[in-house]
């Protein structure tokens, strides 16, 4: 029980390992729930969750986001969406998730993705705009039609919290890549890139697993965790 994980935990250091095993957990489990809907006869899993809930198909973060705090309440860790950031003025900078950790304190979260290549609602492995997906990670501000927020303004944005408001800061990195075209040098880009080990983040995964649509299609999660 993660809960119970947490709780039971020898030292404060083993908290974001535990935080990493915990969300891998989470995001696998979103997977399987939109991947085993009878009534639905199309592509399913977690590239394709706006099927399962009924929504727009550039909503899934926001689906993801629902999910996510279903699963902390269910795990007895109450856990908001949409919060803004302590040193947001007109409170327009919100974090994706903040969640209470049995007696470890906030866990502030950013939820980000990028789309290298997936299994589409159309049926067909779909690879993505390679500048899209490059912007993805690296651009240092929102970008599209959307303004979909980068990874690297997810962490920018985590990067400014300090104690008391945030006890963990972390960035969930969901990707969508193909075994013969994998984005594990891009995201260790990513991290080199933005000095985050040297500034004392701890990096997790990827954890990866196979697309249950196809088995060319991979799902990839990676945990950065930063204790302010």
């Amino acid at each position: 029980m993660p809960k119970n994980a947490i709780e039971t935990q020898k030292s404060v250091d083993e908290i974001p390992r535990i935080l990493a095993n915990i969300l891998f957990g989470y995001v696998r489990e979103m997977d399987r729930e939109a991947s085993n809907n009878p009534k639905d006869r199309g592509p399913r899993g977690l590239a394709n969750v706006h099927r399962h809930f009924g929504a727009l198909p550039w909503r899934f973060e926001h689906c993801w986001k629902i999910c996510l705090t279903t699963l902390f309440a269910e795990d007895g860790m109450g856990a908001t969406r949409d919060v803004p950031y302590p040193y947001s003025y007109d409170g327009w900078e919100k974090c994706d998730i903040v969640a209470q950790l049995p007696g470890e304190g906030a866990l502030w979260l950013e939820v980000t993705q990028a789309w290298k290549a997936w299994f589409s609602d159309k049926g067909k492995i779909k690879k993505g705009n390679r500048r899209k997906y490059e912007n993805h990670l690296f651009a240092p501000v929102a970008g599209g039609k959307r303004r979909v927020r980068t990874a690297q303004q997810d962490i920018m944005r985590l990067r400014e919290l300090r104690r008391p408001e945030a006890d963990y800061a972390g960035a969930l990195l969901i990707g969508f890549d193909t075994i013969d075209s994998p984005m594990d040098a891009e995201v260790e880009c990513l991290i080199e890139w933005l000095e985050l080990v040297d500034e004392g983040w701890e990096v997790f995964g990827p954890n990866t697993w196979e697309d249950s649509n196809d088995s060319r299609c991979r799902i990839n999660c990676w945990f950065l965790c930063l204790k302010p």
